[in-house]
């Protein structure tokens, strides 16, 4: 009953991330190019209670590990992890888990602690387009990328890769980030902030100023490895 309820859900997932246009996906302006952000993964995960299925983003941290955020998790029943692509139609790679990890002090209401990681069951190779990224240290870049699938002009999840700069600043666990040239959107949740090819944050959320939060990774390194082990 399982396996075909997973099949289900499977196919539900296969065929609602997949669309004809591509006009107006994202906000950003910069197209990526398959290979340039090899880390990125794409998830699709079905919500326990609702039964709707959300889209998020993550980075591969370890071969069996994925960093996200905890708002993206916390609810989940199955999720479905992309890699290596630049659409969400045609990825290298794709697993299913349902094997997650809330941060123990996260706070639903004001967002605080939202990371969490993703167990993906097997080891993920690395290929030309699928590759583990390193974690930035403590001293917080003022400059940062960052890439997601955006929104189409009808709300719905995007489906091709885009990617825009940002300046930031850290206060304590928090970044913050001013866009340049695109935003992130609610489908990008949890998707890496990066610099020089290092995890700066995982995004969180919009601020009411019009900045970007987003969790300070380096912030949250030794509850990381306390689970996944030395990165």
């Amino acid at each position: 009953m399982k396996a075909a309820l997973a099949f289900v859900l499977l196919a539900v997932a296969a065929v609602h991330g997949r669309s004809t246009a591509l006009e107006g996906e994202a906000s950003s302006t910069g197209l990526a190019n398959l290979g340039e952000n090899p880390w990125l993964v794409h998830l699709r995960i079905a919500v326990s209670t609702s039964g709707f299925l959300n889209t998020c983003g993550g980075s591969l941290i370890h071969e069996n590990w994925v960093v996200t955020s905890s708002s993206c998790i916390t609810d989940s029943r199955f999720i479905w992890v992309r890699f290596g692509l630049v659409t969400v139609w045609n990825p290298e790679l794709v697993t299913e888990t349902s094997t997650v990890v809330v941060h123990p002090n996260f706070n639903a209401n004001n967002l605080d602690n939202n990371i969490g990681l993703i167990n993906t069951i097997r080891v993920i190779h690395t290929s030309a387009n699928i590759r583990p990224i390193g974690i930035i240290g403590f001293n917080t870049p003022p400059e940062a990328f960052f890439c997601g699938f955006g929104a189409r002009d009808n709300n719905n999840a995007g489906e091709q890769l885009r990617c825009f700069d940002l300046n930031i600043s850290r206060i304590g666990i928090h970044i913050t980030g001013t866009a340049i040239g695109g935003e992130p959107t609610r489908f990008d949740v949890g998707g890496g902030l990066i610099n020089g090819n290092l995890l700066v944050g995982m995004y969180s959320h919009a601020n009411a100023d019009g900045t970007f939060a987003y969790a300070c990774s380096a912030c949250y390194r030794h509850w990381i490895e306390g689970i996944t082990g030395p990165l």
